[in-house]
Formats: structure tokens, sequence, C-alpha cells
């Protein structure tokens, strides 16, 4: 990930969906088997270290994923890290393990070992730039599979401190949540409790289950898990899941040094073992279930979910849904056309264009405003009413059966109406095509809501198309272009192979913007993230520090004739109202001051000077000074982003800014909205407008929305760092910021009230908006199986819920104080039914998004890794049909659905099970489950183009839960399907079927 904005504890996703309950996030495209699954032996990634022995294995790979354990192929630990900086946490001096590290590790074990041996040890060498800090730490898998690693580091600063924080270990939380647990203290006291389920709060403090301990001890789900440690470093375990830095795609508990400083004549050691569960015998042999499974025939085995209020996105202020329907005469018909009749002229003129455009990719043929007509049914374009103080974008929709009826108070609100209008729009059962009834008043929270991306290298389809389907779609209203890499004129010289951009794509996205009445401000990186300015070794004579590549030199007049020319061919193409100028993380990089003419400046005179120059120069041209807000903060004024030096030198440069540079203030933290108001507060009371700009963490967006909202920011803006560059390769490799647009749209829209994040399906609806999932709604005849025969799991009723004892922190920096837990009743994979899916809709048929399900009150739950009861099956064959006088009838399907999800998350790219779908010919074809690309587990919030999320609600605890269907395309679909087989993997999480539709 390209981000400049480089925080403590921002990391790229991993998508390691590793904890129970997780929000976690992608696998659009087939994902790659998990390392866990790999056969023994060397690994065929350079940057992977791989130890083994017997059914031990350790990983190793560069920052920030470090170590990870696995046992049984099942991953106990996720990663660790190190983080050498000056305190308080800014430079840093190392970052490990790199990559170089272990490379160099790798290099040594292969030419100390044969091409046979499985290597069981290795040594890592650490070094700091410049060797400031240096430490080796070896790792080993003893007999008995243990895992020791010993870490052993110093600083060579003399008379400087350093700090040091190490994630030692990240406990995988599928493991332990809702089992006991024990840790003894340094001072030879014992805490015991129990893991909670689910996360207990936010902040360190609030969910640390034991500090300054020497043991740990877990109660596993495979068995007892012990860590001893040796350092004289206070550790902490705490839960990570939902902290402010967490990435829900990477659930974990933290364990390891918070930080710490240290000397150059101290020595940082860190001693660990893993002592892991001992083998559990399996005498259990493979057990195979055959049963008959009833076919009940279904006229509309998939159809549109009329049955329930349509979702719309951003939920609209006020909205009912009478039981109307507007039917619209599409071509060929006889029975007349529809019309649009524009009354509201010329403030309705954009969106009758774009209804009109809408109706012909419907089939609809709609004329406009023939005279002299008698008036038919259509869509009537009406001026506001008079007399109401209207908000900026109001829009009223009206749709009954004769007709729709659109009033708004400008533009942009006649736009927001047609949005909704393309929402609504779907087909009846009877096949009619039309406009669901509905009652709209609609209005957004705040002025401007909009979202920060780069030109793209490969022109400007993939923005287009985001714009289209996305940005424009779920009404907002504004893009922050970062357009440094366009091909400027001036200078073809700095042209990059990869990422620039030609003027003529960058026209065909303003043509278009302006058309949806989406304003455009270019973004043009200056003072620091001065990359693009030095591509192919260009003007290093400007740079400041010419190795860095950073920034450029404020004290050299040739710098402004270079960069005042990009800005004049910047303000000739876009003909903006505003300038984003950049300017964050000025001197992180290199030397600053470096040259001679700067070194009688300070890094604030520095700034200040550069800032004023490019504000004066703007103004002079009647464009206003948009810039990044980190360099006016100082570590006590914000969550983060805080690169002031002290209040007082950040107070210095807020006051000396004219108000009318507007200030784009990012926090990327997931803090509560009442912590990441503070530097909105302070930005404001220094005079200066503010945009709130966030990045993909849910609660990062819905918080910094409502902060906005309460102290008068004029928007939200999304930003998105993945890559230099919007193309179709890197919105996939970073498809979940993309998705975070949907987040974003909704929290801007109503940040008054911004949904519930960890509960709001922003990636499901990102791939169904932009056409990636395979779910389409159609009225479609099918068939669905009753599963009751092979049926095993009691999914439970909100009447059966049993109380579980489970921990809550005393709200110091200390230990959660709880009893054990095992005396207390347990169901649900022993987690207790209030974490179950007790309250999922069951008995009969029942529609989940549009597609029918027969669901019993159990379903069929197959043997896994963490469900290993003899009891349960491996495998389950249903046999399909109807009995009748000639014996059994078998359906045909063009495609099959399986509502199916997990007891547990597991690594992305494993297979949990698979569905072998067996012909009345005796041929056969398999239907993986692939975990994150066609299954979840059913805590695990997230979406695929092959597994689209079909059902969401909540535990009778109140934790979001959600269920994915599989959709599997038959490549003969006309041949009878006899029989249909569920057979497990063998994976950690265990394959729960749910239902089986086929649709025809």
């Amino acid at each position: 990930m390209n981000s400049p904005h480089s925080l403590p504890g921002v990391r790229p996703r991993s998508f390691l969906r590793a904890g129970l309950p997780a929000l976690v996030l992608l696998a659009l495209t087939s994902a790659t088997p998990s390392a866990t699954a790999q056969a023994p032996g060397a690994p065929t990634d350079p940057k992977l270290i791989v130890l083994e022995h017997g059914r031990t294995r350790v990983e190793i790979r560069p920052w920030n994923r470090g170590m990870s354990v696995f046992v049984d192929s099942i991953r106990v630990s996720g990663g660790s890290n190190l983080v050498i900086t000056t305190p308080p946490w800014a430079p840093h001096h190392y970052l490990g393990p790199t990559e170089p590290v272990v490379l160099a590790a790798r290099e040594a074990m292969a030419g100390a070992s044969s091409a046979e041996a499985r290597p069981r040890t290795v040594t890592l060498t650490h070094r700091g730039k410049d060797d400031v800090f240096t430490a080796t730490e070896t790792i080993t898998i003893a007999d008995d599979g243990s895992v020791t690693q010993v870490f052993e580091g110093r600083f060579h600063k003399a008379d400087e401190d350093a700090l040091a924080q190490y994630q030692i270990a990240a406990i995988n939380p599928t493991l332990i949540v809702g089992r006991n647990f024990s840790a003894t203290k340094r001072d030879g006291s014992t805490v015991r409790g129990v893991v909670p389920v689910n996360p207990r709060g936010r902040t360190v403090p609030e969910t640390t289950l034991a500090a300054n301990f020497t043991t740990v001890e877990f109660d596993s789900r495979v068995g007892v898990l012990r860590l001893e440690f040796d350092t004289p470093r206070p550790l902490t375990l705490y839960d990570h899941r939902a902290t402010k830095w967490s990435d829900p795609g990477n659930p974990l508990f933290w364990l390891g040094d918070l930080g710490t400083r240290f000397r150059a004549d101290d020595t940082l050691r860190f001693a660990m073992t893993i002592r892991l569960p001992a083998p559990t015998p399996d005498d259990s042999a493979p057990l195979a279930l055959e049963r008959l499974a009833t076919v009940e025939r279904l006229e509309l085995a998939q159809s549109w979910p009329l049955d329930a209020p349509p979702v719309l996105m951003p939920r609209p202020k006020e909205c009912s849904f009478p039981d109307e329907f507007f039917v619209l005469r599409r071509s060929g018909e006889s029975q007349g056309s529809t019309r649009i009749h524009m009354r509201a002229e010329p403030l309705d003129g954009p969106a009758a264009t774009l209804l009109a455009r809408r109706l012909r990719e419907w089939s609809v043929l709609a004329p406009t405003n023939l005279p002299g007509e008698p008036p038919s049914p259509g869509f009537v374009f009406e001026p506001a009413p008079t007399g109401e103080d209207l908000p900026p974008e109001w829009y009223d929709l009206s749709v009954r059966a004769d007709g729709v009826r659109i009033r708004a108070a400008d533009e942009r609100g006649f736009l927001h109406a047609v949005h909704t209008l393309r929402q609504l729009a779907c087909a009846r059962g009877d096949g009619a095509w039309g406009i669901r009834g509905a009652t709209i008043r609609d209005w957004p929270s705040l002025p401007i809501r909009g979202v920060h991306v780069f030109t793209g290298g490969q022109g400007a389809d993939p923005h287009l198309a985001l714009l289209e389907d996305v940005i424009g779609a779920l009404k907002m209203n504004h893009i922050i272009l970062e357009a440094q890499y366009i091909h400027w004129d001036a200078f073809p010289e700095i042209r990059h192979a990869e990422y620039g951009m030609p003027k003529t794509e960058v026209r065909r996205l303003i043509e278009r913007c302006r058309a949806l009445r989406v304003d455009l401000t270019p973004l043009i990186s200056s003072l620091g993230h001065m990359a693009w300015m030095f591509t192919n070794n260009q003007n290093l004579d400007l740079a400041e520090d010419p190795e860095a590549k950073w920034a450029y030199c404020v004290t050299n007049p040739a710098v402004y004739d270079f960069i005042f020319q990009v800005h004049r061919e910047t303000l000739e193409l876009f003909e903006p109202a505003m300038l984003h100028i950049g300017h964050d993380e000025f001197h992180h990089r290199g030397k600053v001051p470096g040259r001679e003419s700067s070194k009688p400046y300070t890094v604030e005179q520095l700034f200040l000077m550069d800032t004023l120059r490019h504000r004066d120069w703007l103004r002079e041209r009647g464009v206003r000074t948009v810039m990044w807000g980190d360099m006016l903060l100082a570590k006590t004024e914000a969550v983060d982003a805080t690169h002031a030096p002290a209040p007082d030198a950040a107070k210095r440069l807020r006051d000396a800014i004219p108000d009318d540079v507007l200030i784009a203030d990012w926090h990327y933290a997931a803090n509560p909205w009442t912590d990441l108001r503070q530097s909105l507060d302070i930005f404001h009371n220094a005079g200066h407008h503010t945009l709130a700009c966030t990045w993909n963490r849910p609660h990062n967006i819905t918080g910094f929305a409502r902060a906005a909202y309460e102290t008068g920011s004029l928007g939200l803006i999304q930003t998105t760092w993945a890559g230099y560059s919007l193309d179709e390769a890197r919105l996939l490799a970073s498809i979940q910021q993309y998705a975070a647009y949907v987040l974003a749209a909704e929290a801007g829209w109503n940040a008054d009230n911004p949904p519930d994040p960890d509960a709001y399906p922003w990636f499901d609806r990102f791939l169904r908006l932009t056409g990636r999932s395979q779910l389409s709604y159609a009225n479609r005849s099918g068939w669905t199986v009753d599963l009751a025969g092979a049926a095993n799991l009691p999914l439970g009723t909100p009447e059966e819920r049993t109380p579980v004892v489970e921990p809550r922190s005393n709200g110091s920096f200390g230990d959660m104080q709880t009893s054990p837990a095992s005396d207390a009743p347990r169901t649900w994979f022993d987690l207790g039914v209030e974490h179950s899916l007790a309250n999922m809709p069951i008995g009969g048929t029942v529609s989940m998004d549009g597609l029918k399900f027969r669901v019993g009150a159990d379903g069929v739950l197959l043997r896994g890794g963490l469900a290993r009861e003899p009891a349960l099956p491996t495998e389950v064959t249903l046999t399909l049909g109807d009995e009748n006088s000639a014996g059994r009838s078998f359906p045909t399907a063009r495609m099959m659905a399986f509502l199916h999800t997990t007891n547990f998350a597991t690594e992305p790219g494993r297979r949990v099970a698979e569905y072998e779908i067996e012909y009345s010919d005796g041929q056969r074809e398999i239907a993986p489950a692939i975990y994150g690309e066609t299954v979840f587990a059913y805590n695990d919030g997230g979406a695929s183009a092959k597994a689209p999320l079909v059902w969401s609600g909540r535990t009778p605890a109140g934790a979001p839960v959600w269920l994915h269907v599989q959709l599997w395309q038959n490549p003969t679909p006309q041949r009878p399907i006899r029989a249909l087989r569920a057979r497990s993997a063998n994976a950690p999480a265990s394959l729960i079927l749910l239902g089986v539709t086929g649709l025809e």
C-alpha cells in the first residue's frame, strides 16, 4: 500500500480471517491456498521461511507479519512485529523483520541444510538504518514440538532513548474465545477468567486480559496452550479485535510489550516458549451418511424481494413504501409510452437527461414534454414547494401506480431522486417491469460528501465506472483527484510509465463529473511526497535531499518555476474552484533541512514559507487552497496524524495560515466520535473550515462522520491509498478500500445518525453496485430441498438462551477478573446459544433476499478440525427427487444455491468442504466450498462475487451475524441431478448446510 499517511498500527489488510466474531472482508477472485495447506519442504514464496517438525509449523515473513505458529495446520499465533522508534513515536529506527533480514536468513538456511532436510531452527539478524539498532533472533522447534524464540537487541545511539514496541504473538481468537485462561504474574499471583466471545471495549485498558505476567495458559479448542516468557519488560495481553487500530480482516488477541524505553547500554531481551497442545487421540473413522431428501417445486424459486422494504443507499431521512407499483411500458409493448414531464426547468435538466438514459437501459421509451398532448402516466419534475426553508440537495419523491412525481430544491436534488428511482426499479412476479411504490423526503446531513482517489495509468474507465455505479449513484458530490501523475505538457521527462494519465482521459472524467454535478478538486502533492517530481531521476537538483527524493527545496526559486507551471496546466485542465496542495508529512524522510540554503530555517519556517506562497499564487487566480492538516497538529491535539513538533509550534502555524485555506483533516484511528472531533474543533476555533478525511476502518468512517456533523465541518472525504494509479488490477488488489466508499456515502449522508459499522453490509453492496456479484435479481422457477432427514445441528430459538459467564474489564490498565466458565451451561460450539443463529428465519420455505430455501429448525453439520465428535458425519449424501409410479423423478437446474456457513472462521483460500453433484447418468461435478470465496463463518460479514450475502441479523446476545449463499453454475443444466453430496475437507472450520435450492 502506497499510503503517504504512515501511522503507527496502520497496516495493509492481511485478510486473515482469524477470529470470532470477525467482520472480515474479501475474496473477490480465487484466493491462493493458505500456506498451512502446502506440502512440507521448501516454500515457493521467496519471502517466506518455514520451520517444521511433527505437528508444528512456523512461518516467518517480513514486516508486518513476522512469525506465525501452527499446530495440525491450525493457526495458533498469526504474526509478530517490532518497532524501534524515537519517543514518543517518530522517526522510526527499525520496523522488523525487514525483507532483507528474512531473505538473508533464508539464504543462510539454504546453505546450511540439504535439499531434503526440514529445518527446525533459524537465526535472523536485524539491522536498523545505519546500524543504529542491531539484534539477533533465534527461533527453534524443539523435539516435543514447542516453539522457542529468543530475541536480543541493542540501541547504539549514545545519550538517546529509544522506544520498543514488540508484538510477540497474535493469538487466534477462534481457539480461545469463550474458553478459560489463566496468567501467572511477576509477583506470583494468578489471574483467571474467560476469554470474551465478543469484544468488551475499544481501548487497551478496557480489553486487557492480563498484564505483567510470566506465563499465560489457555484451555483452547485444541487443548492446553501455554506461553512462557523470560524478559524484564512488562507484557500485556489484550483483545485487539475492536480497538482503534484493529483490522477487521485480521482479528487477534495482542500479546507483547506495548512500549518501553531503553538506552544504548541496555539489552532488549525477549524469550518466549509456546507449548502447543498435546495430540488428541482420534480413532473415529470417517462417517458417511445417505438420506432421501424431498424436493419441493417452486414457481418462483427466485424473485425480486418485494416481500420486504427496499434497501436504499443511503438510507432516506423520511420514507414509507405503499403497496403500489408503477408499470413502465417497455419497447414493443402496445399499451403506450411512459412520458417525462419537465415542469421545473432549468433545474431538472440534468436529472431528466439521466432519467432518460436509465430508462433506455431498461428498454423503456420515454418521450419528453410533447406539447399539446394530454397528460399521460409518467415522470413529472415539479418545482419545490414555496414557503419552506429547504436544505440544499433536498428532494421529495412519490411513486404511485399512476406515475412518479419528483420535487427538489436544486439540480442535485433532482439527480438524487433519479438515483433513488434506479434502486426502486424491479420486476413483479408476473414479469411486469416498473418501480416500487414509495414516498420519500430526503436531504444530506453534510454539504460535501466524496472520495479521494488517484488518476490512472490505464485510462479513465475505472473512474467512470465508480462514478456511475457508486459515487454518483450513492449521492456523493465531490471527488478529490490526486493528479500529479498526469502527462504534463511542459515536463514530458517525468511521465511515469505505469502511473501516467493522458489529459484526454482526464477530460473524459471531468465531463462526466460535470454532467452528474459532482465537483472535481485536483490534488497536486507539493512540498513532501514529491516522488512524482523526481520520476526518471529528473529534477534532483531541486530536491531538499536528493537521496531521499521526498521533498523539494523551498529556498530554491527554480522549484516554483516548476510547481507553478504544473499548477497552471492543472487550472487550465480542470477549471476548479479549489486546488489541494498536499503538504502532509513534509519532513518524514531524508534530511530536512538538507541544502545549505535551507539550514538557516526550521522545518516550521520552511513549511510556512511554502504554504503561503502556494496560497497567495492560487488566490490571485481565484482558486481556494486545500491542504492536509497533520503538520498543523501536535501529539496532544488529535488521536493520530499529529506531525507538528509541539503544541505551540502547531498553534503558530494555524494562526499564520489564512482562514480561507480549507483543511483536509485526516485521521484513520477508529476512536469514538467524541475523540475524533478534537482536531476539528481546534481548526474551527482557529477560523478554518474543514473536511473530515477517513480511511477504510468502518468505525473510523462512521465516527468521523458524526464528529464532522456535530462540529459543523463542511463534509466527509473517504481517502484511498491503494497505489498511485486507479486501474482494474489495483482495484481488485485493494478492493476493500473502494468498497468502503459505500459506507462513507451512507455515513456522510446520514452523519447525524450513521449506521452501525459492525452490521452494515457495505462490502456486499459494493459488489452488487459494481456488477461483480453473481447474484442478480430475477424471476426464476426451481425447487428446494428438505434437509430434515440429515439435519443434526439445532439452530436454537431465542427462548433457549442460557447465560454465560464472561469477563468484563475493571476499567483500569490491568487484568480481567472473572470466574471460570467450566460450570456454565454451554451450547452452540461451547459458546452458548446466545452467540448462535437462534434468530435466523426458520420453518417452511423462507426468502433470503429473493432466494427461496426450505429451512428447518436444524442444520447439517460436518466434522472438522474444531468439531471432531465421532457422531458427526464426514460426508452426507442427499438423494433427490419425488416418488411417483415410475420411480423417482430427478430435478434439473441451471444454477445451484447453497445456503451455508461455518462454525468458525479460518484462513482465506482454505477448502472447508466440497459439494459433489451427481447426475442421473452417474457423471459428477465438484463445487468446492472455499473459505472467503464461496463460504464464510456466520459472524463474518465479508462478501465475495461467488458468495453474496443474503441475510443479516443478530445473535440473541446482540452481535451481528450474516448468511451467505454459494452460487454454482451448472455446466450441463439439462441433465437431471440424482444426488447432492457434501464432503468435509477436515479444515479447522466445519461446514453448516442450511438450505439447497436449484434455479431453472
